[in-house]
C-alpha cells in the first residue's frame, strides 16, 4: 500500500510541475523586418515587462535571444537559416521562456 502511495504522489507533483512549466507568458506579434540573423517583432502597445534585452524567448518556433527593444518594437537573434524562413507582416507568438525550461526541467 505504501508504495502505490509513493507512486501517485510522484505522479501528482511530476504533473503539477509540468503544469507550472508552460504557464508562461505569451505575446502576439507580428514581423516588421528581417535583417540577416535578427528579425524586429512589433506588439500593440508597449513591450511587457518580462521582454527584455537579453531574456530567452521562443518566437517562430525557436529559442531566442531579445537583443534589442525599441518602443512596441524587440529585435530576436536566431541563426540565418532559421530567420531565412521568416516572412515580414506574418503573425508571431511570442512565450516566455519559464526558468523550468531554462533549466531543462
Amino acid at each position: 500500500m505504501n508504495h502505490l502511495i509513493k507512486k501517485v504522489t510522484v505522479i501528482s507533483a511530476l504533473a503539477m510541475s509540468c503544469t507550472t512549466a508552460f504557464a508562461a507568458e505569451k505575446l502576439d506579434a507580428k514581423i516588421v523586418s528581417v535583417d540577416g540573423t535578427k528579425v524586429a517583432l512589433q506588439v500593440q502597445g508597449a513591450v511587457p515587462k518580462w521582454i527584455t534585452e537579453g531574456t530567452k524567448v521562443h518566437a517562430l518556433g525557436w529559442q531566442s535571444n531579445v537583443v534589442g527593444i525599441d518602443g512596441s518594437t524587440f529585435i530576436v537573434e536566431m541563426s540565418k537559416a532559421k530567420a531565412s524562413r521568416a516572412s515580414v507582416n506574418s503573425d508571431v507568438v511570442v512565450r516566455e521562456i519559464s526558468k523550468h525550461q531554462r533549466f531543462g526541467c
